[in-house]
């Protein structure tokens, strides 16, 4: 059952005021009293079917609601709200909570402020001072009995001394904390109370030792001591030393003055070393604190706390000032180079004499960084070769040869790098040599060799008698290094020894060798065309002696030195020279070097150098080819080859092969015909000649692989079987996709069933879809010794009849795309046969003097010359494409010759015109029956569009609508389909695209369905009610798009229904889904007539137009309901719209409930009254601004929407400020004229008097008092309650209320309505 109340109250503006203004004879105003009125809303559980019930749940829901409205006065409360409460539970733990909050806040604690020398760092000696120092200040002789020392954090810093990165893990700290205590009175005594090992932590960089409070007791003739002992710092083996910094600080309280003092930061932390890798910690400073009898004696610490007695000390500390830094020494591997007697000497470039590396883990492997150089000139100006290196401070009898030295150190100062160079009087020399092919460019010399041998040279005296030499082998067989495109060889750097009597010592690459493959026939200094290439110049060379400075040979000296001579086996070598005694070895002059002592005692060393590759050219052997007679006379070669031409030999395997296929007769460009022999290899013509048309032979790189054809003068006839073929699509444009044509032409003898082939077809693409299709090249020679041969050696006749043909004309290119290639008989030419007489008794076979005899073809004829596809290819097999034959008899006597399409002039050839029709993509656009509709804009039923290519993709030239209109239809698009079958599915992509698969199955369809036009109108004004003659703010009229396709058009106009008390609007503010918003002036006359909306945008489906109605008065009477109605049309079937609004009533507030409620009570006011000694009735004041000076009555009005209801009402009790008046005060309304309304908050707005309730009497104890009963009034869900003016008093008890007071009290309505 749902319950609704209404309590309103004066402090929101909601509520009606009861005010009470009474005079009884006294001349003070006594009292004003305001009672007020407000309806609340609340839900039973429980159906309340009786008037008790209802009073029931009425009266605690009331009071719920009451402190609900208190809590919330703030709000403006246009309409009725639904307020969720709060349990006095949970506010009250909600406030114990807050308080909570508050109690536990903390203050701020500010932050320790560094005095005396003592920073903010890592651990807590900032802090620990200020209160060690805080508490020492404070001490008091006669009061304080411990000294409590903080915990204290103290932090060593680990660094390294070079900077390096500390690993703490690999360090270990220990220490104790001792407890201890003197006792210096009766029975003198020492004692340690406890030793403990204190937490030590590690972090990257630092050891922490953390010291725990302790509170040391003052107490006479004892001393009480708690401090660091034994404090030890063990060192991982790769560290060789430490040192730490840092001052002890001293705080005391002396004897029983409690003077304070501070010694000043003059102790150091001193470290003593114990063991390899073990450290004692101390203090320079050692602390005296027992007698001569306590066998501790002195302690030298550095942390320390004692208390005493009054003759020393009271409060003793003394800690370090700062963090302790430990500064530690790392091991090192130091790198020297050094000669071979062990003296040091400068380092390469990127190595430092001297360098250290510091050795950083306990498993250390050392590295050089870099690789060291075989050789390098040192800043003394020496040369220097790598010898090897060895570890630590003995030289080993072995060095170690690897480029990167590297070793696992050992720890025990033996761990040093030492890298040997031994000086040398020759650097490296080395010497790069390209070679360079025909084309000019540098070839990969992979099979190109450079061999030599290493010799050493030993030559006494001057060249003259008594001179010797000799020499020895460091090398033989060796070969150059491939370098990229290069082949290089070096000298290595060398210390030869000097010799001490006059000639030489030296080394040489004898025997040097360039070794070319069989292809190559030659090696030179020079390019083809006699000179040197500039891309590839001569180096520099230039001659290197210890004597004098470097001497640049002349060009025409270096080109002489590496002028090339080709040895006996074909190898190449340059200019060589040799010892002067002993021409056995020979050698390049620039691959020697030498050491020479002279006769005055002076010794000079000598070598050449090359500035860069020394470039050869290179020569192929070829295969010349030779067109003959048979006598061996030069002849004209066919067309296609070349007398003469030479083809490269290009491998050690090479087989050549040379381009194209002789012709087995050819006219000549001097007029001969001639007739294929045969060919043969070499230079010798061998008694048989080798027949086949395509030369082909393995070279034998002997200067014995020329290629000489053999052909022999031949008396012929020459044909000219050529035609023009020209291609053009459907519009007559050029077909222009580039084609070619294949088929073999040969020749048929029909007795004897010899086919001969002939030749191949060949075709010309000549541009724009137009072709010179022809057989050899377009000359054919027919001679009778020919024509015998194709007959099988019979004469023509006419049982032996002979015919030429293409067996069939093929286009090699893949068409699918084209539909069918047909001969355009109109625009083609010369479709004819041509005849002669074929002569047996001559060397000619017709006589050239006999003009021929012309036909032309019958157009069926010409029909055979289409092309057909057989679903990929287009060919024709029609055998009449050249068609030629002989062996027919017009005469019976005389036999023909006659030719199709061609004859004996090579002028005004045959010329075929083909129309290519591709095949195409329709386009089509149904409804989902199928049936053909008008397209969108844009788009044509039925387009073409044609395939272009054999991977033709089809993709419509723009997107589909989502819908279009037209013909005062909208259609849908629902999706598309391939081919001829509609599929289940639709693709829904709006731009279609495929690939075409043509098979006639590749037209588009376009499937869209007749859309239907819906839309939803909705009214509503800015308010439900109004001032009389006021504005009305806005009426908003809101359309949907409710349906399946955009409203393109929207008019708007007043029904016949629009009240004449509402005024025309004078401007429409417009707004929507894809609209500019926009205010648009609107006169009466455009108004009454239809105002058509400017769209932006078709409105789409789902969006929505707003149309708001501005500038309309509102005139009527009180309590009047107007209706105001628009109809609005378009592309979519006419709507209409409404809503209403009443008058403003002259009495009371009315209001439009959500769902049930009430929509408007009473207002009792009392005016002033005076303070009685017996009780009074009060009647309401009369005024004419209330109820008309009484001639209107007060009244409830509610809505309810279920059959069950009932109404109670309440009183609470009338209060002041400072007073109350009894709760037996009354509040008596009399019966109230029940109505119903019919059509309610319509302009036919009709109420009917239903008769009257009961007295209802209201007592100031919020008491229920049922005014209706449940169903006492049916048939409507507006009801009134009407209370005679005149009826309404207030009952005040004897003597009560005070002078000047204005009282208020609620009056609670319960409407409780179910089902």
């Amino acid at each position: 059952m749902k319950q609704t109340k209404w309590q309103r109250l004066a402090t929101i503006g909601l509520c009606s005021s009861l005010v009470i203004n009474a005079f009884s004879g006294v001349t003070a105003v006594a009292e004003t009293i305001t009672i007020e009125s407000s309806p609340t809303v609340a839900s039973s559980a429980k159906e309340a079917t009786s008037a008790s019930s209802a009073t029931q749940a009425s009266t605690e829901s009331s009071q719920e609601t009451t402190e609900t409205s208190r809590e919330e006065v703030t709000q403006e409360t246009e309409k009725p709200e639904v307020v969720k409460e709060e349990t006095q539970t949970e506010a009250k733990k909600q406030e114990e909570e807050t308080v909570t909050s508050e109690v536990v806040q903390p203050n701020p604690v500010l932050a320790p402020t560094p005095v005396s020398g003592i920073g903010v760092r890592a651990g807590n000696l900032d802090s620990f001072y200020q209160l060690t120092k805080t508490q020492m200040l404070n001490y008091s002789w006669s009061t304080t009995k411990v000294f409590s020392v903080p915990a204290l954090k103290m932090v060593f810093d680990i660094k390294g001394s070079g900077n390096e990165l500390v690993n703490t893990n690999d360090f270990k700290l220990t220490a104790e904390i001792r407890r201890a205590i003197f006792y210096n009175g009766t029975g003198q005594y020492s004692k340690v109370i406890s030793d403990s090992t204190p937490i030590i932590t590690k972090e990257s960089g630092n050891i922490t030792i953390d010291i725990p409070a302790i509170e040391l007791p003052l107490e006479g003739r004892t001393r009480n001591y708690y401090y660091l002992n034994n404090i030890n710092f063990e060192t991982p083996k790769y560290i060789k030393n430490i040192e730490i910094k840092g001052n002890l600080l001293s705080f005391k309280n002396q004897g029983t003055t409690g003077a304070f003092g501070e010694i000043p930061s003059d102790t150091t932390i001193i470290v003593t070393k114990e063991s390899e890798n073990l450290y004692s910690i101390n203090s320079a400073r050692e602390v005296y604190y027992t007698g001569s009898v306590w066998t501790l004696g002195k302690i030298p610490v550095i942390f320390f706390a004692s208390t005493g007695p009054d003759a020393v000390y009271k409060q003793f500390l003394e800690f370090p000032s700062e963090n302790p830094t430990v500064n530690v020494d790392f091991k090192k591997v130091t790198e020297s180079f050094k000669d071979t007697a062990g003296a040091t000497i400068p380092a390469p470039t990127g190595f430092t004499q001297g360098k250290q590396t510091s050795i950083t883990s306990n498993n250390y492997t050392f590295k050089q960084a870099g690789t060291l150089p075989e050789t390098y000139k040192a800043s003394n100006g020496k040369t220097y070769k790598f010898k090897g290196w060895y570890k630590g401070k003995t030289k080993p009898n072995t060095l170690t040869t690897t480029k990167a030295p590297s070793y696992a150190v050992t720890y025990d100062d033996n761990d040093d790098l030492n890298v040997v160079y031994e000086e040398v009087n020759f650097p490296e020399t080395t010497y790069q040599f390209g070679f360079v092919n025909e084309a000019g460019q540098l070839v990969n010399p992979e099979d190109i060799n450079l061999t030599y041998d290493y010799k050493s040279i030993v030559f006494r005296g001057t060249g003259g008698a008594g001179s010797t030499v000799s020499f020895a082998t460091i090398a033989n067989n060796q070969s150059g290094a491939k370098v990229g495109n290069l082949r290089q060889v070096t000298l290595p750097a060398k210390n030869i020894a000097q010799p001490t009597v006059v000639g030489w010592n030296g080394e040489a690459f004898a025997n040097f060798s360039i070794k070319l493959p069989k292809y190559y026939k030659s090696l030179n200094l020079y390019d083809k065309t006699g000179k040197i290439d500039p891309k590839y110049p001569l180096p520099v060379k230039a001659t290197v002696s210890s004597a004098s400075n470097n001497a640049v040979q002349s060009e025409a000296s270096v080109i002489a030195d590496l002028t090339l001579t080709q040895r006996a086996d074909g190898s190449f070598t340059p200019r060589e020279t040799y010892s002067g005694i002993d021409s056995s070895v020979r050698y390049p002059g620039f691959l020697r070097r030498t050491v020479a002592y002279s006769s005055s005692g002076s010794t000079t060393a000598t070598h050449q150098t090359i500035s860069g590759p020394v470039y050869y050219h290179l020569t192929n052997r070829k295969v010349t080819e030779s067109f003959k007679d048979t006598a061996g006379a030069t002849i004209p070669a066919p067309t296609g080859f070349t007398q003469g031409k030479q083809t490269s030999i290009t491998s050690n395997n090479y087989t050549f092969k040379q381009a194209g296929t002789l012709p087995e007769t050819y006219k000549a460009s001097n007029g001969k015909t001639y007739k294929f022999k045969g060919w043969y290899k070499g230079k010798t013509k061998p008694s048989t000649l080798t027949t086949t048309k395509a030369p082909s032979y393995a070279v034998t790189y002997d200067d014995n692989d020329d290629l000489n054809v053999v052909y022999e003068e031949e008396t012929v006839t020459m044909l000219y079987p050529t035609m023009n073929v020209n291609f053009v699509d459907e519009k007559g444009v050029g077909f222009t996709p580039a084609l070619t044509f294949s088929g073999k032409y040969y020749a048929q003898s029909t007795s004897a069933s010899l086919r001969t082939d002939l030749y191949d077809v060949t075709s010309k693409n000549n541009g724009n879809g137009q072709y010179t299709i022809s057989v050899n090249n377009g000359s054919m020679p027919l001679s009778q010794e020919l024509l015998k041969k194709y007959n099988n050696g019979q004469p023509i006749g006419i049982t032996s009849r002979l015919q030429f043909n293409v067996d069939k004309l093929t286009i090699d290119q893949q068409l699918k795309y084209v539909d069918s290639i047909q001969v355009d008989t109109a625009q083609s030419r010369n479709l004819k046969s041509y005849r002669h007489e074929h002569m047996t008794d001559n060397s000619l076979i017709f006589d050239p003097n006999v003009p021929q005899s012309e036909a032309d073809l019958r157009s069926e004829y010409v029909d055979l010359f289409r092309f057909n596809s057989d679903g990929t290819y287009f060919s024709n097999a029609s055998n009449r494409f050249f068609n030629m034959h002989l062996g027919y008899s017009s005469t019976g006597v005389n036999y023909l010759l006659v030719m199709i399409l061609f004859n004996a002039n090579p002028v005004n050839p045959t010329k075929l015109v083909y129309t290519v029709t591709r095949k195409q993509v329709t386009e089509n656009f149904v409804d989902t029956n199928g049936t053909k509709i008008t397209p969108p804009t844009g788009f044509t039923q039925g387009n073409q569009i044609p395939m272009t290519s054999n991977t033709f993709k089809y993709t419509a030239t723009r997107a589909l609508p989502a819908s279009y209109t037209t013909g005062g239809k909208t259609y849908i698009f629902q999706g598309w389909y391939k081919g001829k079958t509609k599929p289940n599915t639709l693709t829904t992509s709006t731009t279609p695209t495929y690939n075409t698969t043509f098979d006639g199955n590749d037209d588009m369809t376009a499937v869209y369905k007749e859309a239907s036009i819906s839309a939803n109108l909705t009214m509503r004004g800015a308010v439900d009610v109004i001032d009389n003659g006021a504005a009305m703010e806005y009426w908003e009229v809101l359309l949907k798009n409710t349906g399946e396709a955009p409203l393109t058009s929207v008019k708007i106009k007043p029904t016949t229904d629009w009240a004449a008390g509402i005024s025309t609007p004078t401007e429409l503010f417009i707004l929507g889904t894809g609209q500019n918003t926009k205010v648009r002036p609107i006169t009466k006359e455009q108004w009454e007539a239809g105002f058509e909306i400017p769209l932006d945008s078709s409105l789409p489906v789902g969006g929505q137009l707003t149309i708001n109605l501005l500038g309309t008065k509102v005139t009527g009477q009180p309590n009047q309901v107007l209706k105001a109605a628009v109809e609005v049309t378009g592309n979519f079937n006419k709507l209409t719209a409404s809503d209403t609004v009443r008058i403003k009533d002259l009495d009371q507030e009315t209001k439009e409930p959500t769902g049930e409620g009430f929509i408007s009570v009473p207002t009792f006011n009392f005016g002033q009254v005076g303070v009685a000694g017996s009780t009074q009735q009060h009647s309401l004041k009369k005024a004419a601004d209330y109820y008309g000076n009484g001639t209107r009555n007060p009244y409830l009005r509610i809505k309810k929407t279920q059959p069950n209801w009932s109404l109670t009402a309440q009183l609470s009790q009338p209060k002041s400020a400072t007073d109350s008046l009894p709760t037996t005060t009354r509040l008596l309304l009399g019966t109230a004229a029940a109505a119903s309304f019919t059509d309610y908050n319509q302009p036919t707005e009709t109420k009917t008097p239903l008769g009257k309730t009961g007295i209802v009497n209201l007592t100031a104890d919020n008491t229920a008092t049922a005014v209706v009963a449940n169903q006492q009034f049916t048939g409507s869900d507006v009801y009134q309650l009407d209370f005679t003016f005149a009826n309404i008093k207030l009952e005040v008890p004897a003597n009560q209320g005070m002078v000047g007071q204005q009282y208020q009290a609620a009056v609670t309505w319960n409407l409780v309505t179910g089902p």
